[in-house]
């Protein structure tokens, strides 16, 4: 654990003090890092623990209590990728269904992250050591586009982009039921359960999650959809498609009471919850060009589709 203190002078009063600790310190750190650090009660003003958004004031006394970090010690593993685009500052995935993206308690190899560091010579630098060139992530279960820095720069630039909703990144769901619009916007925040610390719940003192989705095709019991999010909220698809009544066909977390009587059938079509990220639009960190790109629907989600026969529009 390293101490560090400062003293606020007047050039630095209002800021928020998350921006202030990462002006400050030394250490390569992110802003969600020090936002962390804050809620587990490691900053204090004054002796006392503060929020993030904490505007500072003149002659306060900051104490940063900075746990060490210690990197996972990563060996890069020859496990084959399907690379839609690359260059010198990015790199874009099509990722497989079941394919973790970075280590985690139970899944300490074999991880996406393995496989770019035995595909790619550099990545961009985290503060965990887990995590390296990752910008944004995908369930373990969810197949589709997903981008990895490969430099700092770029790192830094896309993730401010992707806070600032400039990234545009677009799904297709095969869920339970139909729903009564064939185009609608959730609007709901999300946050962590208290109960279950592997969901997330729908809760007003959550952050804000807006999913907007078109009904592409319908059958009696199912239906498929075309979803664009303007934020990126963990889990925010799966749960807010429950929160309209219209849980993803094959996810087991998720999954709504009332749509039991069809879980076997809907369990034959797929064997993991049908979801795949089809498309992304970004602009380049570095040339500020539009990159547009796109990934087919993965077989397994193709199969499900055609087992249900037809179907309407």
């Amino acid at each position: 654990m390293k101490k560090i203190v400062y003293h606020v002078l007047e050039e630095d009063v209002g800021e928020r003090i998350d921006k202030f600790i990462m002006l400050k310190i030394e250490e390569k750190v992110s802003r969600t890092f020090i936002q962390k650090v804050i809620r587990d009660k490691g900053v204090l003003v004054n002796d006392r623990a503060v929020a993030s958004n904490y505007r500072i004031r003149i002659d306060e006394e900051i104490t940063i209590l900075l746990p060490e970090i210690v990197p996972w010690k990563l060996r890069a593993e020859k496990i084959p990728l399907d690379i839609v685009y690359e260059d010198a500052d990015v790199i874009v995935v099509n990722k497989a269904a079941f394919m973790v993206v970075h280590p985690a308690g139970g899944h300490r190899e074999h991880t996406l992250v393995h496989a770019l560091l035995g595909h790619a010579e550099h990545l961009s630098k985290c503060e965990d050591g887990i995590r390296p060139g990752i910008v944004h992530r995908l369930d373990k279960e969810t197949s589709g586009l997903l981008i990895v820095a490969k430099t700092d720069f770029a790192h830094m630039r896309l993730s401010d982009d992707l806070k600032n909703r400039k990234i545009k990144k677009t799904y297709f769901a095969l869920v339970y039921g139909v729903p009564d619009k064939k185009h609608g916007t959730i609007h709901a925040s999300l946050t962590r359960s208290r109960r279950d610390r592997k969901k997330m719940v729908i809760a007003k003192e959550g952050k804000e999650g807006i999913t907007h989705y078109d009904v592409e095709k319908i059958w009696e019991k199912y239906a498929l959809l075309k979803i664009q999010t303007e934020t990126g909220r963990t889990h925010q698809i799966r749960v807010h498609l429950g929160h309209i009544g219209h849980s993803v066909v094959g996810d087991k977390l998720y999954r709504l009471r009332k749509w039991g009587p069809y879980y076997k059938e809907g369990d034959a079509l797929i064997n993991r919850q049908a979801l795949h990220a089809s498309g992304l639009v970004f602009h380049h960190p570095r040339s500020g060009r539009e990159i547009r790109l796109s990934a087919p629907m993965p077989d397994d989600m193709k199969q499900a589709i055609a087992g249900l026969g037809p179907g309407g529009v």
